[in-house]
């Protein structure tokens, strides 16, 4: 019988020993994060001399020791009861000594040569339980989410910062024309300030993504100054039915255009052009973030997490996988993910495209900074025309008295041209915003081809160290080839067993989904409706509203 002093020495290293072995099964089990300790190193320190060898064999594996964490909370229970005698305790330590004695020990990790051509096939992960499984889940989620995330933020977050720039602009713009309007043409303005407003709601409207037919509503607008012009220019009373053949002439379109002498049209194609390009272009940043935000769904197979565990968790505790092993499991994990490469490059080719249209002859900033002007023009266009459109309203409704017609000549005689200074600071903004999409882009345009090699180098050892990494059996040189990345070659993919046959539901409706935004994006960049009807595209380089420009 063991003295007191004896005695509580041999409980102390138990206990310690169980303690130890309760911390590495969490650990095993995935419930801490970062670079693993050497765990057997830790054992051979704190343990008496007899168990060195059988506990440095031991820790070679997570799985052999998760399979002691019932045996390992059944002894401290006990051991914590207060009331628990000495004779009790040393039979509970026996019990343990003989269980941990029964236990074979791990050769699973030597430092050897794995043979070529071989590898797992998504085989059990060295027998770990489902919390290792789990916890693989979750950190191969959160590689994926820190190396995509930030691409998929910055397409939602430039398309918010372009629509919110653009729509600030349009206000700034009303507000600033209203004022020179007032100023310029006093009642005209007056009489017509409802329609202005009414105009640059429209614009608004359609880059906030209501359905507007932007160009018909800036010639409904023109209709209706056209005929308050002429009112303004005649200034009398005239009876009812003259004035219903009087908007009878005005709403023919080639009176309209004869009297603006075509301003009114440019603008209108030019205005519906940069505000559809504007708006293309924040759908189409929108919709790549929605295609990335769906496709981060997409749950990994069974076989994939089985591959990712053992490549992660079975090595010894102090060395990182081989580039190579690495390579392969996430290329069979990503599979379907490669499928979108070529899909996906298209989608981002149209939206370079469209940005460096955005950037020229469509450019919303310039257009809006020149509505006014054209607004103006037209006024000082039609009044110079008056006389030819007097002609074919007497031509179509009768004489008008000839009292007003000495009127008026000089009726608008005060209008003037006026001019706006382009405010520089806007145009830098909206300069910033389209290089930080480029930026963004070009990023992102090899993403899903790349993806397997950006998460490799976070968990994977450099290729310097490619003799002493962990190859899936052994620490040493990874001899399989690397396969290519898509289904169809996963065939010979040593790690993970991937049906090439069969492409993902939710990935070929992604696929789908970018070839219609693709459309769209070219459609826009040709200056096309997005339902694929033609107008008028003429290269060139100007404002950006006159037909020459677009």
């Amino acid at each position: 019988m063991p003295t007191q002093a004896t005695s509580w020495t041999g409980i102390f290293f138990p206990v310690r020993y169980l303690a130890v072995l309760l911390l590495t099964c969490v650990l095993c089990e995935g419930q801490t994060s970062g670079r693993k300790p050497n765990i057997a190193t830790v054992f051979v320190k704190i343990s008496p001399p007899k168990w060195e060898a059988n506990v440095t064999n031991r820790c070679e594996c997570e799985g052999a020791i998760s399979q002691m964490l019932g045996t390992v909370g059944l002894m401290m229970d006990r051991l914590d009861q207060q009331n628990m005698n000495m004779k009790r305790q040393g039979e509970l330590i026996r019990e343990l000594q003989e269980r941990l004695d029964k236990m074979e020990p791990s050769t699973s990790v030597t430092t050897g040569q794995r043979e070529e051509g071989t590898g797992s096939r998504g085989g059990p992960a060295c027998g770990c339980g489902p919390g290792l499984l789990s916890f693989t889940r979750h950190q191969m989620m959160d590689i994926y989410m820190n190396i995509t995330s930030p691409y998929q933020s910055s397409l939602f977050t430039l398309a918010e910062k372009l629509k919110q720039f653009v729509l600030s602009r349009i206000r700034m713009e009303e507000r600033e024309a209203s004022v020179l309007f007032r100023r310029t043409y006093g009642l005209l303005y007056e009489k017509m300030e409802p329609a202005f407003k009414r105009l640059f709601n429209d614009m608004y409207d359609y880059i906030d993504g209501k359905s507007v037919d932007l160009e018909g509503k800036v010639n409904s607008f023109f209709r209706d100054l056209s005929h308050r012009l002429f009112r303004l220019l005649h200034p009398a009373s005239l009876d009812q039915r003259y004035l219903d053949c009087v908007g009878r002439v005005h709403d023919q379109q080639d009176v309209i255009s004869e009297g603006f002498r075509g301003a009114d049209q440019k603008l209108g194609r030019g205005l519906r052009k940069a505000s559809q390009a504007t708006r293309g272009l924040i759908y189409g940043l929108k919709s790549g973030a929605k295609v990335m935000s769906d496709l981060s769904t997409l749950p990994l197979t069974a076989e994939c997490m089985q591959a990712a565990t053992q490549l992660q968790f079975c090595p010894r505790c102090d060395v990182r996988p081989c580039q190579g092993f690495c390579v392969n499991v996430m290329k069979g994990c990503y599979a379907q993910h490669w499928e979108l490469t070529r899909t996906w490059r298209t989608y981002i080719d149209a939206l370079a495209m469209l940005e460096t249209r955005v950037q020229s002859v469509f450019n919303i900033d310039v257009i809006l900074n020149t509505v006014a002007i054209h607004i103006s023009d037209a006024i000082l266009t039609y009044q110079e025309n008056s006389e030819n459109i007097t002609a074919k309203v007497t031509a179509a409704c009768g004489p008008l008295p000839s009292f007003l017609r000495r009127r008026q000549k000089r009726a608008m005689g005060d209008a003037t041209s006026y001019e706006f200074r382009r405010d520089m600071m806007t145009q830098d903004e909206f300069e910033s915003i389209l290089q930080s999409a480029r930026r963004a882009q070009a990023g992102a345009e090899n993403l899903w081809q790349q993806l397997h090699s950006r998460i490799c180098d976070q968990l994977a050892a450099p290729f310097t160290e490619k003799e002493k990494c962990w190859n899936g059996t052994h620490v040493s040189r990874y001899l399989p080839n690397e396969v290519v990345g898509g289904l169809i070659y996963q065939r010979s993919n040593p790690e993970v067993v991937v049906n090439e046959r069969t492409t993902n539901a939710m990935v070929s409706q992604l696929r789908l989904d970018l070839v219609e935004i693709t459309d769209v994006l070219m459609a826009t960049h040709k200056g096309k409706n997005r339902d694929g009807i033609d107008v008028e595209t003429q290269s060139g380089s100007g404002s950006g509203v006159d037909d020459e420009d677009m």
